[in-house]
């Protein structure tokens, strides 16, 4: 499975969007990002997909010299699952 993590902040808008591609033969069933360990969301695609993405904008402020991390844990249908974290400072 391959899931990508990006994130961005334009003056005091942070948008973090996400991308999650399933091993071949295989379709993603769910889907969960966390950002500083609060969830953003926990999506179900019905049908199962082959490639799932979101983007979640929020208006905050900025946060100077504070870590950031988005974790993102994904599964296929049969059970398999992956995960990837992404980190930065702001």
């Amino acid at each position: 499975m391959k899931i990508t993590i990006a994130a961005s902040h334009d003056g005091f808008t942070r948008t973090i969007s996400v991308n999650v591609d399933a091993d071949s033969g295989k379709r993603v069933q769910d889907v969960e990002a966390k950002y500083d360990m609060f969830t953003l969301f926990h999506d179900f695609p019905q049908p199962a997909v082959g490639s799932y993405s979101r983007v979640f904008t929020q208006q905050e402020g900025i946060t100077p010299n504070q870590n950031h991390t988005v974790q993102v844990n994904a599964r296929h249908t049969d059970g398999t699952s992956d995960s990837s974290v992404k980190t930065w400072e702001d």
